[in-house]
């Protein structure tokens, strides 16, 4: 319990750190990295709560993802911003009974690798209730949360947002 809580306050202070470096938008610091050990890091921080909320944690990892340059703290930022939000919706879904099994969901977090145009994947996939065509185009403006009773600042995403394209990445939903 002690590991976890100091991990949690780690995270806590990266995330502190995270939207004061988005504030200012702080240049990533890249190093050469694995983007299979990056979503595995991740998944050993987050996994065993997850599974608490009997949401069942897939992984699915192409074998041939070569090393990236990144900034390995903030792109862990983004995977654990995106699969929290997945957890949330997932969690929201009536009942515990989900696809006839007592749980509440999938979370699959996974990689490619795209050898025709050089390019690695990370991809997050999860059963929850999705959201609204009207909020699509809204998910990454700051503070655009479609949470209710102030369970959600509606930073993640537009944090995450603003990390990937420091990487001169992409992301889709």
């Amino acid at each position: 319990y002690l590991e976890g809580s100091v991990k949690e306050s780690v995270r806590c202070k990266e995330l502190i750190s995270g939207l004061l470096d988005f504030s200012r938008q702080k240049k990533p610091e890249m190093n050469l990295f694995n983007a299979n050990n990056l979503v595995e890091n991740v998944l050993n921080i987050v996994e065993k709560q997850y599974r608490k909320e009997k949401i069942e944690v897939v992984h699915m990892l192409d074998p041939n993802v070569p090393d990236v340059m990144m900034d390995t703290r903030q792109m862990e930022q983004v995977i654990i911003n995106i699969t929290n939000n997945a957890v949330f919706a997932m969690k929201e879904v009536a009942g515990d009974e989900h696809f006839g099994v007592h749980r509440k969901g999938v979370l699959t977090v996974g990689t490619n690798f795209h050898a025709d145009k050089n390019l690695v994947e990370i991809f997050i996939k999860d059963t929850g209730v999705g959201i609204s065509k009207s909020a699509v185009g809204k998910i990454f403006d700051p503070f655009f949360t479609t949470r209710k009773d102030g369970k959600g600042t509606g930073l993640g995403l537009s944090i995450s947002y603003g990390i990937v394209k420091m990487h001169d990445g992409s992301i889709e939903v």
